[in-house]
């Protein structure tokens, strides 16, 4: 046990003889490295589009708005128009840009109409009257089939429709819908 205990004692006084001896030397480290820069993602590029805003002088057509809605816990539209006389059909047609329109709804003619314009992906039908998918831009009119009475066809404005993640359609937040069947 004595040759434990001296070995341990010549053991720590050679240890403190070597960091009097030795010192330790303090090594300057280089600098970290920078962190690379954060990857730039850029947003979809919308094209250039001119929409036609003069359509609906002197026509028939007195309300003609869109608003972004929640509905069903989806993003939507909801579109509203009013028109002076009852058309005989109505079309609401919906392009991107630089294509050609195609109609989505042709409907028989009133005089007031609330429709309901989905943006998802594959979200139920529920009570939408069409839809439309993310991340793109569209471009919606309507046409007023006034030949009985007027003999022209009115177009309603063109508006812009941006479904990309910041556009207004897109940025107010949608609850999730939960539909209660029974108590």
């Amino acid at each position: 046990m004595k040759k434990v205990i001296v070995l341990l004692i010549a053991s720590m006084v050679l240890l403190s003889a070597c960091q009097i001896l030795f010192p330790e030397k303090k090594v300057a480290l280089p600098p970290p490295a920078p962190a690379p820069p954060e990857p730039v993602v850029e947003k979809p590029r919308l094209p250039e589009i001119t929409l036609q805003k003069d359509n609906e002088v002197n026509t028939t057509i007195e309300i003609f708005d869109l608003e972004p809605i929640c509905k069903y816990g989806e993003h939507g539209v909801e579109l509203h128009f009013k028109v002076e006389t009852v058309p005989e059909d109505i079309l609401i047609q919906v392009k991107e840009a630089g294509k050609k329109y195609e109609t989505y709804i042709d409907r028989k003619g009133v005089y007031e109409k609330y429709i309901y314009i989905a943006i998802c992906e594959d979200c139920p039908a529920r009570d939408w009257d069409f839809r439309l998918d993310f991340n793109k831009s569209y471009i919606l009119r309507a046409r007023f089939n006034q030949m009985p009475a007027y003999h022209r066809y009115d177009y309603s404005n063109e508006y812009f429709i941006n479904t990309t993640p910041d556009s207004e359609y897109m940025t107010p937040v949608c609850e999730e819908y939960i539909k209660i069947a029974r108590w």
